[in-house]
């Protein structure tokens, strides 16, 4: 807690921690008028009156080391009075000692520093000193996140282990992914689970294969290391983009499989850069999926004792420091997290960090962990998340023995890594995630240029003039067309009425056909076939099911046909037939038996 007044919160203190603060004060300044008894009042009388001199402050300030200087600007103009080890541990790689501990050995307390007496709590500045250093103590320097142009190929994890290091620039494969899943969201063909959303195995395979740049790891990566931590199955993008779809509710869990909701339909016209926007925006207030969870040597995150904040605040406030990346640069991922501390953009993952623990409940507690823990939860949050939508571009390493914070943890003794995400080494802010942050007020794409070039012929076949075809156009012109040969397809009439027949429209096929034209237009001759598609198909439409009852005579017939009751549900069918629509049945009985006919319905 931070007091109101020196005198205050030296009251707090015991008379043998008054007696040690004096030590320090006489040793700094041995003229220093002594105290004139041993009294708690007495004792502390000399201290009020050493720390509320303009001058001795000033003279203390020259006199302290430069850590310690730092740590007093900080406290002063950044902190309102607060010590803030951590902060000043990141931003300067030291921390002073002045906690004087009378359990502590002499040598400790007769090191440690005057900066003591000026944090008689500990922790926190009495606020009439405050008001005094701020006149004193200048202006700490700002912090600044450093970064490298280009990276190197290489990323050293010490002087003898040095691994691959690659880069994924991740802006145009978001545009491009996030059209596809919604398009596999349209089929109807992505497997989750019925109850947690999380995409099957069989789905995240063919998920990875369709995706542009696939995933950041090849699946065959895990195969030599599978005693080890594991990318998995379901990989980081696979994963990602089912659970992005449905926190922004463009995608809903229909009985295990994904399919587009109203909202996604709606959507699903718009850019895909504006697509991406409502989707980030959508995970950073949302609870279902804790980043955490995807760290699966962490254990007991289930436990009874409750020991995880929830995800949003921590999302945003790892927001605020990618805003302040500098434009166009790598930033290595310790020195963002670093500068996060240094700037005081704190967060907590774990409520009850002992309650987590790794491989045993009670060898591997990560009580002192709190540090590993938030870094975890940071690299899920940007990896998976952030650089899957295409926000950020990433540098990876493979994860395995690419960190040296294991060293110290018990329980990880068997691990190389603590998480798929281990490989992530450098990070850059780009023109879609400044964008999508509100640091531009409009975004150009970079590539506007389709990558699959189609050609549409007067007789109603697609060529593909381009060396290379997306995965995506692929799964698009097989759903619309007949494939000839390896460059040729014929547009298909039965396909195409396939696809209204399932509640598309003629103007959503055309939108289709839209996506794989070269020039975004439509040849004349297609739209002509597509329109008199539309209007032969509007020819019919179904009524329901229906009984067919069987009149006696052609009399009978007629007059119940022309009934005024029965004309907009009742049909002659050749002379001594009637078609009843089957859910207008049970009028059509009551109302004949009326007129004086019983009907007598056979058993089914």
């Amino acid at each position: 807690m931070s007091y109101a007044s020196c005198h205050e919160a030296f009251s707090a203190r015991t008379v043998d921690e008054i007696k040690d603060l004096l030590k320090l004060a006489y040793k700094a300044f041995p003229d220093l008028e002594s105290s004139r008894g041993q009294r708690k009042e007495e004792l502390i009388r000399p201290l009020v009156s050493f720390v509320s001199s303009v001058k001795i402050l000033q003279t203390i300030y020259q006199k302290l080391s430069t850590i310690e200087q730092v740590t007093l600007q900080e406290a002063v103009h950044k902190n309102n009075g607060l010590f803030n080890a951590n902060q000043i541990l990141a931003k300067y790689g030291g921390i002073p000692i002045f906690k004087v501990d009378r359990w502590r050995s002499r040598e400790t307390n007769e090191t440690a520093s005057i900066l003591a007496v000026l944090f008689p709590d500990k922790e926190s500045l009495p606020q009439d000193l405050l008001l005094l250093l701020r006149n004193i103590v200048p202006l700490p320097q700002e912090t600044i996140m450093q970064g490298v142009d280009i990276l190197s190929q290489t990323f050293s994890v010490s002087s003898k282990n040095k691994l691959d290091l690659i880069s994924h620039e991740t802006e145009e494969s978001a545009l491009f992914d996030v059209i596809t899943m919604l398009r596999l969201c349209e089929e109807g063909t992505i497997g989750v689970g019925a109850t947690t959303g999380h995409v099957s195995a069989s789905s995240a395979k063919k998920i990875r294969a369709i995706l542009f740049s696939q995933d950041f790891y090849a699946p065959e990566e895990d195969v030599s290391r599978k005693y080890d931590v594991q990318i998995g199955s379901l990989g980081i993008k696979p994963f990602a983009w089912p659970i992005l779809l449905q926190a922004g509710k463009i995608a809903v869990n229909d009985h295990g499989k994904l399919c587009l909701s109203r909202a996604g339909k709606k959507l699903f016209s718009l850019p895909g850069h504006e697509i991406i926007r409502h989707l980030w925006q959508s995970w950073l207030d949302n609870t279902t999926l804790h980043e955490l969870s995807r760290v699966d040597e962490i254990k007991g995150q289930k436990s009874k004792r409750n020991p995880l904040y929830q995800p949003c605040e921590a999302r945003k406030i790892i927001v605020t420091a990618l805003s302040l990346m500098p434009r166009d640069t790598w930033v290595l991922v310790e020195d963002f997290l670093r500068y996060m501390a240094a700037s005081n953009l704190d967060f907590e993952i774990a409520k009850n960090p002992w309650a987590l623990y790794l491989g045993d409940a009670q060898y591997g507690m990560l009580g002192e962990g709190v540090e590993v823990i938030n870094n975890r939860f940071a690299r899920t949050f940007l990896l998976e998340y952030a650089a899957t939508l295409g926000i950020i571009d990433v540098g990876l390493t493979l994860p395995w023995s690419s960190v040296t914070d294991l060293r110290e943890l018990w329980g990880a003794d068997e691990l190389s890594c603590l998480s798929r995400y281990d490989g992530l080494k450098y990070i850059r802010l780009n023109s879609l995630g400044e964008w999508v942050l509100g640091l531009k007020t409009t975004y150009e794409r970079k590539n506007k240029e389709k990558l699959t070039q189609f050609q549409f012929l007067p007789n109603l076949d697609v060529t593909l003039l381009s060396q290379t075809m997306l995965p995506s156009d692929k799964m698009l012109i097989d759903r619309l067309c007949h494939q000839l040969s390896e460059r040729v397809w014929h547009i298909s009439k039965e396909k195409i009425l396939d696809l209204l027949e399932q509640g598309k429209t003629i103007n959503d096929v055309k939108a289709l056909f839209t996506d794989l034209s070269s020039d975004g237009k439509l040849p004349n001759n297609l739209v002509i076939f597509l329109d008199d598609i539309d209007k032969k198909s509007s020819n019919l439409s179904y009524r329901g099911a229906c009984s067919l009852i069987e009149c006696k005579d052609i009399t009978t017939a007629q007059l119940l046909a022309n009934d005024r009751e029965f004309k907009k549900f009742t049909f002659l069918t050749g002379e001594r037939h009637l078609v009843v629509l089957k859910d207008r049945e049970e009028f059509f009985r009551k109302h004949v038996k009326k007129m004086g006919f019983v009907v007598f319905f056979k058993a089914e």
